[in-house]
């Protein structure tokens, strides 16, 4: 049986994973958010949060007025969704569960500190 690999190679590997990842498909305002979320959990604002809980009713609603007036928002908001769907780590998204449930587990650091030190790490 393989051992365990150490925390450090799992963070270096997320941390690849993160730089790997096109970010031109993410707007700048939103980068920062976007990048706290995966690596560490912190849940970003509504619109964002919305996009990763596949809710297409509150990305609308959480938009603002420049953004929805914006003609380049749909591909803007299409962009965001590739992005998570190709980068973002399976279990951070598709329902507001789900991004609770990433928050709660604190992002790629959490599964990193669980790989190394078990579930009691995140007491």
């Amino acid at each position: 049986m393989a051992e365990k690999p150490s925390a450090a190679l799992c963070l270096t590997v997320a941390r690849a994973n993160l730089d790997r990842a096109d970010w031109s498909l993410v707007p700048a305002e939103l980068a920062g958010q976007m990048r706290r979320y995966i690596a560490e959990g912190i849940i970003p604002g509504r619109f964002l949060f919305s996009i990763l809980s596949n809710d297409l009713a509150g990305v609308c609603r959480h938009a603002d007025l420049d953004t929805l007036t914006d003609p380049d928002t749909f591909a803007w908001v299409c962009a965001l969704v590739v992005f998570v769907q190709s980068y973002a780590p399976e279990a951070s998204f598709g329902s507001a569960e789900r991004v609770g449930q990433w928050h709660d587990l604190g992002g790629l650091i959490g599964l990193v500190l669980i790989s190394e030190y078990g579930t009691e790490a995140l007491s």
